[in-house]
């Protein structure tokens, strides 16, 4: 029996573990605050201490705490806040297993990046005249160029980890050649999304220098880019067909045939001077999943200079061409 006037403390049963766990989880911010993607992981892995650590307090009150009336009380209000964490992590077990959880951690951790995009130059082949170009990416450049070669370059903003992974990443999206008597074919890819809660997706800018005298036909993808054509020399007919918009730099003193086909009037810019009618011949119908071009609306013609090749755009929306010098 206790002495009379002698007061005793009371064991709380829930109110070591929970302020041991407050005292964990507070750890666990404190190292993960360089990444906080690091939050969950440890969270994730050290959540089996929690009812260790409840299920230890209560087997030690039973074992130290034996008067014949127990100063033993359960603190509800801990043990259910113990309890919720329990729950929450089991939460965090099942979100780790349908990996939920790490592309949470990726989202968490990663940052943008911009990096190179793989190179090509592809050397004239005999016998090559035209090449066709399969678009990608969010705006793709095309330069008439002196040169003999194909060159393909470019550049990605990618969200990621690290820089190393952006770099793999962008390696994924390696161009693709192949030829078919006298026409090369290149496609484009477009950089894989990492499989998190980013927003947005990759944005890439490829740069294509192709030959002057080189006959070219490029056609974008399912996005709507832009494709931006920069011509100083053409000495074979260009077309291009692309969803999006359409911008071109030419030469003052290119000696050009311009045509261009819009969804609209207004959709046709610049400084040509152009003789626009309408134009109702329809395109063909696009492949399934591919993004229609317009099958009905303005055309539009312009001679620059003398005249000479022909430049042939179909553009899904604004087409916006320029000569370089003028006011």
């Amino acid at each position: 029996m206790p002495a009379e006037g002698r007061s005793f403390r009371q064991w709380r049963v829930g109110s070591f573990s929970m302020g041991l766990v407050l005292v964990l989880l507070g750890v666990a911010l404190l190292v993960a605050q360089d990444g906080p993607g690091r939050v969950l992981e440890l969270v994730h892995r050290w959540w089996p201490v929690t009812p260790i650590l409840l299920g230890g307090e209560i087997l030690l009150a039973g074992y130290f705490v034996r008067d014949e009336k127990p100063r033993l009380k359960y603190d509800w209000l801990a043990i259910i806040a113990v309890i919720a964490v329990v729950m929450f992590t089991l939460g965090l077990a099942g979100l780790a297993a349908s990996g939920v959880l790490p592309a949470l951690e990726r989202s968490f951790s990663a940052a943008e990046y911009t990096v190179a995009l793989p190179e090509l130059s592809i050397p004239p082949g005999e016998g090559v005249t035209g090449i066709v170009v399969q678009g990608a990416g969010d705006r793709v450049e095309i330069r008439s160029s002196t040169g003999p070669e194909v060159l393909l370059f470019g550049q990605a903003h990618i969200r990621a980890v690290s820089e190393q992974e952006a770099r793999s990443l962008a390696s994924l999206a390696a161009a693709s050649t192949r030829r078919a008597g006298d026409t090369l074919f290149l496609t484009l890819s477009d950089v894989p999304v990492p499989r998190d809660f980013s927003p947005g997706h990759p944005e890439q800018q490829w740069t294509l220098l192709v030959p002057a005298g080189m006959r070219l036909e490029f056609k974008s993808g399912p996005t709507a880019g832009t494709v931006n054509l920069v011509l100083d020399h053409l000495a074979a007919d260009w077309t291009v067909q692309n969803a999006g918009q359409v911008k071109a730099t030419l030469s003052s003193d290119l000696p050009l045939r311009v045509r261009a086909r819009v969804p609209r009037r207004e959709f046709l810019t610049g400084d040509l001077p152009w003789r626009v009618e309408p134009g109702h011949d329809a395109l063909p119908s696009p492949a399934s999943g591919e993004r229609a071009f317009p099958s009905s609306g303005v055309t539009a013609a312009a001679t620059l200079g003398e005249g000479g090749f022909l430049l042939h755009i179909d553009g899904g929306s604004t087409v916006d061409i320029r000569v370089s010098g003028r006011p």
